[in-house]
């Protein structure tokens, strides 16, 4: 372990400080058992997404009728359970001394956001705007979403630890996929209902309340599996793993029908493509013309099932940007001018009168619309400084060829989020701590091959 004295002090800018892989590990952290109890318990979390809408209750796990329309139980989710677990145990070892942390900017950051979220909420209550029931709830899940970013990203992840979290995402991803395959092809083999949600095209949810949140699963899967297959095709045990799980993840993402998906994996796939060989390579020619036809191929096969009626991206101009989704941001953005501070727990739904609009479609708007102005720009300094510091990991952080392989797949799966922010507000539902799972591993230290210590 590198000397908590000796390690260099990050600049106190948010966004143009010490380039993360050039730091010196200002995290020092011990307590190796602590550190194996947390990241077991952070398995546990990604094995919960098979019974993602369960909820803890004195009689055990429940899982209530799976239709948005369904009032609220009171009862937390088995994912919020966990996370307040995983929080509990990380507490604890700093107390006892397990577990030290030297400033550093995510953590300045993340008690920044808390502090402004905290003065959100008080000055909405100044200034007299309804709040409501549901907005209590996703201020619950941005908080444990936090709080699962700083565990996350003070704990050290060797090359198997963070294969462990790929490959859980990929095996719970396919799971889904083939619940949701099985819903339309063969439904009455399933001992269990599931949930398919009318309308033209009907779009099919599996185990989950909203099609958009097993979609966000089923693209982090997919991605993933995209990027452990174009790296490695030597080991056909691998090669035979990811192509099954990537047909049963693609029959999922054409089921789900969720736009914002669809949209955003060709895209994730040319940004994953484009990791895989450095600048100046002697494959750079080779890659761009696999980030060309990859990108054309994804197209086609997506274009494919919207001929055939099993997508809705053939209404995206005429029912999204112009009557519906557009009409919403223009709301939020008028909100947001007219609360820069931010309405707290309300949101949109108090202040767009009869027509009920519950939420804004678009991540960084809603954000933006529950925080304000200074809120907003905090949250996107959060994301341009991981995107950076982690392209700047690959670029010069001495990492082994097995974290380089995951490090590039997690990378490409917190675009996949990235992407789908744009359409949904994942981040107040109970799917956001994937966003702050994959955000926590791309800046915490790697565990060192060749010494004792992490590496950034």
């Amino acid at each position: 372990m590198i000397d908590p004295l000796q390690a260099k002090r990050p600049s106190s800018s948010l966004l143009f400080g010490n380039a993360l892989p050039q730091a010196k590990s200002y995290i020092y952290t011990e307590g190796k058992h602590i550190q194996r109890v947390i990241r077991s318990l952070t398995y546990l979390l990604l094995v919960t997404i098979l019974a993602q809408e369960g909820r803890l209750g004195l009689h055990g796990i429940q899982y209530p009728a799976l239709s948005s329309d369904a009032g609220p139980t009171g009862l937390p989710f088995l994912c919020e359970v966990i996370i307040i677990a995983i929080v509990g145990v990380f507490c604890f070892g700093i107390i006892s001394g397990e577990i030290r942390i030297l400033s550093s900017w995510y953590l300045n950051w993340s008690v920044g956001s808390v502090y402004w979220n905290s003065i959100a909420i008080l000055l909405s209550y100044i200034l007299n705007i309804e709040q409501t029931a549901g907005g209590f709830g996703a201020f619950r899940m941005i908080f444990e979403g936090l709080s699962l970013f700083v565990v996350v990203s003070n704990l050290t992840w060797s090359s198997k630890s963070l294969r462990i979290t790929e490959v859980l995402f990929v095996i719970v991803g396919a799971f889904h996929s083939l619940v949701i395959g099985l819903s339309y092809f063969r439904p009455g083999i399933l001992p269990f209902a599931t949930n398919i949600i009318e309308g033209q095209p009907f779009r099919y949810a599996g185990l989950f309340v909203q099609p958009s949140r097993v979609s966000l699963l089923i693209g982090i899967a997919f991605i993933i599996a995209f990027v452990r297959l174009a790296s490695d095709w030597v080991k056909l045990t691998n090669v035979f793993f990811y192509v099954i799980t990537l047909s049963l993840l693609f029959v999922g993402l054409v089921l789900s029908q969720t736009r914002s998906i669809e949209l955003a994996i060709p895209l994730a796939v040319v940004f994953a493509l484009s990791q895989i060989t450095k600048p100046g390579g002697r494959t750079q020619v080779l890659t761009r013309l696999l980030i060309i036809v990859g990108g054309l191929g994804l197209l086609v096969a997506i274009a494919i099932p919207t001929q055939l009626g099993f997508s809705r991206l053939s209404d995206i101009s005429a029912n999204v940007l112009q009557n519906q989704r557009g009409y919403i941001w223009e709301i939020a953005i008028q909100i947001i001018m007219t609360h820069p501070f931010g309405t707290g727990f309300a949101g949109l739904l108090p202040l767009t009168g009869f027509l009920e609009i519950p939420h804004a479609h678009n991540m960084y708007l809603h954000w933006g619309v529950m925080f304000g102005w200074p809120g907003l720009v905090l949250f996107c300094l959060l994301i341009v400084r991981v995107y950076k510091d982690s392209g700047l990991r690959l670029v010069k952080s001495l990492m082994s060829e097995g974290q380089t392989v995951s490090f590039m797949a997690l990378r490409s799966a917190w675009v996949v989020c990235l992407l789908a922010f744009i359409s949904e507000p994942y981040l107040i539902t109970n799917t956001g701590y994937w966003f702050w799972l994959l955000a926590g591993l791309l800046i915490a230290p790697l565990a060192n091959p060749e010494s004792d210590g992490p590496i950034r």
